[in-house]
């Protein structure tokens, strides 16, 4: 079944939190819909947070990659 994981808000407006329900080290790689990476970092915990403030409104893909696979889920950035 593998990682399970949710990030909230979404839509959002700023920071962004990422629960995983496992704890193991992988990475967040934020993407534009183009596939383009526009920040990424490690985690390390089962909560992360990563702020989208900077980020023009529109859709992102958020990938979580770990020991596990690669995730996609889609983030909408509102303003």
């Amino acid at each position: 079944e593998g990682t399970m994981w949710n990030v909230c808000p979404n839509p959002t407006n700023g920071v962004i939190q990422v629960r995983l329900t496992t704890l193991g080290e992988g990475s967040l790689r934020l993407m534009d819909v183009n596939g383009k990476t526009l920040m990424s970092q490690q985690v390390r915990a089962t909560t992360t947070t990563m702020d989208l403030s900077s980020l023009s409104a529109g859709m992102y893909m958020l990938q979580l990659h770990n020991d596990q696979g690669v995730r996609t889920q889609h983030i909408q950035v509102i303003r």
